[in-house]
């Protein structure tokens, strides 16, 4: 029955292109959209907790939001091998730069990743490392920061924070001669051997009373934070709200009228006892087609645009899972338009649909 299905979709050649092709049109602008935006959003928010995703190496966040000498409170604590404090500022001078001080002795906040130089070379004095994203700025040149020379001694790779400014790291005896009234923003804990992490954040919590997260539970807190007060993941239920309609309205002419143009043949084998069954079997079947070839067209010119554009600080984040939801979207959408065909069928006595 499914190959039956399948010749009714290509039956009437006078037809074929046209309805073909506009379907699969159809569904690949769909499908180019809500992919498009669903990697976009996910994008965007992969940078709201940049800091962790390039601080991979550390096993527990502490919010410094407390007077008392934290780092020697933390160092107290059963199960913490080492902490330093890590410092955040965006500094808008000549040029917008997020700098990030870490530790010299430890260097626990740098990036694992380093493309250029050698992490070691942060301590030495007014030196920094750079996000290789940064093309403009060579290994070996001076930034002036606070009207201070800083040589730029390494480049690592970074995620950028949402406002794309170039990442500075350097340790922070640099960073406190720069901005001496800046305090820690979060102090960096790495677990002794065979600890929960876990367990130690919340111990952490208990005897500070500073919030401590494993890397884990601080993006999902960042995130949830960020989509909750920003109207950027308003935006994007609305697209994706938008794309639906759309799809249901403009695929749905094209395989209403299939359906509806095949009717007495489903009429047919209905009678013959091939069962409702069988024919939103044969009804999906033709659906799955249809949007299997639109996705694949939307997908794939989104992904030729992401290899173009992929070395630039715009480029776009696409994972697998959202190329398995957006293509289930997809199909959604063709099945749905399909199913109200076969209910205008169903409202009409099998005997009316055999004459003729």
């Amino acid at each position: 029955m499914i190959r039956v299905a399948i010749q009714l979709l290509f039956s009437e050649a006078r037809l074929v292109s046209a309805r073909w092709i506009n379907g699969t049109i159809i569904l690949a602008i769909i499908s180019f959209i809500s992919l498009q935006q669903s990697t976009l959003f996910f994008s965007m928010m992969s940078r709201t907790y940049n800091m962790v995703t390039n601080a991979s190496d550390v096993d527990v966040w502490v919010s410094a939001s407390t007077p008392i000498d934290l780092e020697y409170a933390l160092l107290s604590i059963s199960g913490v091998e080492y902490t330093s404090p890590l410092y955040q500022i965006q500094l808008n001078d000549t040029r917008s730069f997020s700098i990030t001080g870490i530790d010299q002795e430890t260097l626990l906040g740098l990036p694992t990743k380093i493309t250029e130089g050698q992490p070691h070379f942060l301590r030495m004095e007014d030196t920094l490392f750079v996000d290789q994203k940064a093309k403009s700025i060579d290994v070996g040149s001076h930034l002036m920061l606070k009207k201070k020379p800083c040589l730029v001694v390494g480049k690592c790779k970074a995620v950028r924070e949402v406002g794309q400014e170039p990442s500075l790291f350097m340790a922070n005896t640099t960073f406190s001669t720069l901005f001496p009234d800046q305090k820690p923003t979060y102090f960096l804990i790495k677990g002794a051997n065979g600890v929960n992490h876990k367990r130690l954040a919340k111990r952490i919590t208990q005897q500070t009373g500073c919030p401590a997260y494993i890397p884990s539970e601080f993006i999902r807190m960042t995130m949830g934070e960020y989509v909750s007060k920003s109207g950027f993941s308003k935006g994007f239920a609305i697209v994706m709200g938008c794309c639906f309609i759309l799809g249901l309205a403009l695929a749905g002419q094209l395989l209403y009228r299939n359906c509806l143009e095949n009717i007495q043949t489903y009429a047919i084998i209905e009678a013959m006892g091939g069962g409702v069954q069988t024919i939103i079997l044969m009804a999906i079947s033709q659906s799955a087609l249809l949007a299997l070839m639109g996705f694949s067209l939307g997908a794939i010119t989104l992904l030729l645009g992401y290899a173009i554009f992929h070395p630039s600080t715009l480029s776009l984040s696409i994972y697998p899972m959202l190329i398995g939801i957006n293509a289930l979207f997809i199909l959604l959408i063709s099945v749905i338009v399909n199913l109200l065909g076969l209910y205008s069928m169903r409202r009409e006595e099998v005997g009316i649909l055999m004459k003729g």
